[in-house]
């Protein structure tokens, strides 16, 4: 066996992946695009030593931001260092993209060429008053970085559609698409020709802030050859008449790779039961769905639970939110929700590898007035009994503590009886 007295007598190759690992923050989220490293931990890394210098710098130059308010600002990182990037977040801005008295087109070549290694692309803003310019970047950045696999596109003030989504990402070898702020097209065309279906690279597809008619979601769904991950959130507009049946019926095409689902609040059209049928995707793993999708009152229905259970389930989430960033009341999670819970992990239980279950209730911090209790006894009590049968429950943090809680409960009261 090889034994190492000290970090130098390691090759590089091995130096590097131990800077990789350590400069991974703890709290990295999940998500499809590689990790970001840490920059802090980076910066430190490179003043440790000279040869620890020159292996940490790619590290600290892996995740660029520009700002495109000139072509100065793209310019402004040195093309020795941008070959490190590895994720490139470009903001919009509200004059002219490329077209300011400083523009230059050789700077966009020597830029693109600079960053030409990119993996992960995010462009916020730009879409509306800049339409243009905006996606003829984009266009560029695709054609001239070949190891890019990550695109997410987001609005800033104003959103962009999904015909022109469609126009600059078909023949690119994306792998995951990710796109914030679709608005309805006024076009009347079909979105894609049926032979382009199951065409697309893609196998992450996700969708959020989301408006567009129900038969072109469906035709942008089938679009990929493979879909390994699903994810679509509406506006809280919710003019569209989706609902979740009718998406995992679209999804029937990728039945048998799809591994992870996430339907957040879509329409009010589907504020009821219309549940998809997870039990017919067989390597479904991750389940995510919105609580509004289900019956009001809430009531456990053996039949409804085993549509969710399917056969290779390992995480369920449930979001008590009706919209994102949106806060419920206090009474959100209540009795009702408590032994849904527990009838729902006890099914699992004896059917499916169920893991984990994880609860989304993010209730309005000023009026913890309800004559409910404190909801997150109810959440602890869940996750005791869960333990007991395998699967760990997590929820979201209460916005104060109990004690806090009961504090104000004494406030209030004591404000009712100066009233009386």
């Amino acid at each position: 066996m090889l034994k190492f007295t000290s970090l130098d007598t390691l090759p590089d190759e091995l130096v590097l992946l131990i800077l990789e690992f350590s400069t991974l923050p703890n709290n990295t989220l999940v998500c499809r695009c590689p990790k970001r490293p840490s920059h802090d931990t980076a910066k430190a890394l490179t003043l440790v030593s000279r040869r620890l210098n020159q292996l940490a710098t790619s590290f600290l130059y892996r995740d660029l931001t520009f700002t495109v308010s000139s072509s100065a600002e793209l310019h402004r990182t040195d093309i020795s260092l941008r070959r490190y990037c590895r994720h490139l977040l470009i903001w919009g801005t509200d004059r002219p993209l490329l077209a300011t008295p400083e523009w230059d087109p050789l700077i966009t070549d020597d830029f693109l060429t600079g960053c030409a290694r990119v993996r992960c692309l995010t462009v916020r803003g730009g879409f509306q008053r800049y339409h243009s310019e905006t996606w003829d970047l984009i266009s560029r950045l695709l054609a001239n970085t070949p190891d890019l696999k990550h695109l997410r596109l987001e609005k800033h003030n104003d959103a962009f559609d999904l015909p022109t989504v469609v126009k600059y990402v078909q023949g690119s070898a994306l792998q995951h698409l990710a796109l914030h702020g679709i608005s309805k097209s006024a076009s009347a065309e079909p979105l894609l020709d049926s032979a382009q279906a199951g065409t697309a690279p893609f196998t992450s597809l996700m969708l959020s802030d989301y408006e567009e008619d129900a038969d072109s979601t469906a035709t942008l769904i089938r679009w990929p050859a493979h879909l390994r991950h699903f994810s679509l959130e509406s506006r809280p507009t919710g003019r569209h008449s989706i609902t979740p049946s009718m998406v995992g019926s679209w999804l029937s095409s990728h039945q048998d790779t799809l591994e992870s689902l996430t339907l957040g609040a879509l329409s009010a059209a589907s504020t009821t039961s219309h549940l998809p049928d997870a039990s017919r995707f067989p390597k479904l793993r991750v389940l995510a769905l919105s609580k509004y999708y289900f019956a009001h009152p809430l009531a456990y229905d053996e039949a409804e639970a085993a549509m969710l259970l399917a056969p290779c389930l390992e995480s369920f989430t449930w979001n008590l939110n009706a919209y994102a960033g949106a806060a419920e009341s206090w009474d959100t999670f209540g009795e009702r929700e408590e032994l849904w819970l527990r009838q729902f992990a006890t099914a699992a239980s004896k059917t499916v590898p169920l893991k984990s279950i994880h609860v989304v209730f993010g209730p309005n911090f000023y009026s913890p007035d309800e004559e409910t209790g404190f909801p997150w006894d109810g959440l602890g009590r869940v996750a005791g009994f869960c333990r007991g049968l395998g699967i760990e429950v997590t929820y979201t943090e209460p916005p104060l503590s109990k004690g806090e809680w009961l504090a104000s409960r004494r406030v209030l009261e004591k404000e009712e009886v100066v009233k009386a």
